[in-house]
């Protein structure tokens, strides 16, 4: 693990997704389900938009705000901050790049 990020969470050197079960079961379904709209606009946006690489997504404020129909960036990073909370995205440590949760994402996809 690594630094912190202004919001609290932990910057990963490592994908900590590697070694998790890949099986989309009923938890996978309560965990989307519990999401904000604002973070469910930005799920599907990333599941739909975003190049997916060794493990990692980039993810363009800009596009994700334009994606997902917001006005505002604050609407994106809180979107974000609930995806981290949940376990679907981990931040790395670039700031505009995250590991994701293939089990939530899906597996990678390049554009």
């Amino acid at each position: 693990m690594g630094k912190r990020t202004k919001r609290g969470n932990v910057r990963h050197d490592k994908n900590p997704f590697v070694d998790m079960d890949l099986v989309v079961g009923m938890d996978t379904a309560i965990v989307l389900s519990g999401l904000s709209k604002t973070s469910f606009a930005i799920y599907l946006s990333i599941r739909e938009y975003s190049v997916r690489i060794d493990g990692k997504i980039i993810l363009n404020i800009k596009d994700i705000k334009e994606y997902a129909g917001f006005s505002q960036k604050k609407s994106v990073y809180n979107g974000v901050s609930e995806l981290i909370a949940k376990n679907i995205l981990a931040c790395s440590e670039e700031w505009d790049e995250f590991y994701y949760n293939p089990k939530y994402i899906g597996p990678e996809k390049e554009n």
